[in-house]
């Protein structure tokens, strides 16, 4: 595994290469016999293996209607590159917002007033400065905050000796 030169074009070429510092003599020589030899240090280095941040925070996957349900969504990159979070907008919702943590680097913070009831999905990727992204995605349900009302009137009067019944 070695490189080779080619001589006709003065290309040099190293099909695969092994990390380290090699020292590279190239010598011309013209039809008189007149030479030159150029010497120089070509390190050859691992290329670097970029990673997709990852999701460091688990999200709450319930919450009530006309509450205000809040997330703290965090996340890492492996090449310590900057993240940056936005909303999956095939599943934002209307009102839902997410804003960079000015306190807390690769934070940020959803928060949603949810007006109705049901099961909603959340989609929120996070993206380092290379254009490595990932997403995380749930299910939010959002349930019922106020208690059950009864619409029916009792019967007025119970008689002794008759079942009494309401429903």
């Amino acid at each position: 595994n070695t490189p080779t030169l080619n001589a006709a074009t003065g290309a040099l070429t190293w099909a695969d290469p092994i990390a380290g510092n090699y020292t590279v003599s190239i010598t011309a020589t013209d039809a008189a016999g007149l030479a030159t030899t150029q010497t120089y240090t070509l390190p050859v280095m691992v290329a670097p293996v970029y990673q997709p941040p990852q999701f460091t925070s688990t999200p709450q996957e319930e919450s009530g209607v006309n509450q205000l349900y809040s997330y703290q969504v965090s996340a890492t990159d492996t090449n310590g590159d900057p993240i940056t979070f936005t909303l999956d907008p095939r599943y934002a919702q209307s009102g839902m917002t997410l804003t960079p943590d000015s306190t807390t680097p690769n934070t940020a913070d959803l928060t949603w007033t949810p007006t109705v009831t049901g099961t909603f999905e959340i989609g929120i990727i996070a993206a380092d400065s290379r254009g490595d992204q990932s997403e995380q995605t749930y299910n939010l349900v959002i349930v019922s905050t106020q208690p059950p009302t009864i619409t029916s009137l009792p019967p007025a009067i119970a008689t002794v000796g008759t079942q009494y019944s309401y429903s």
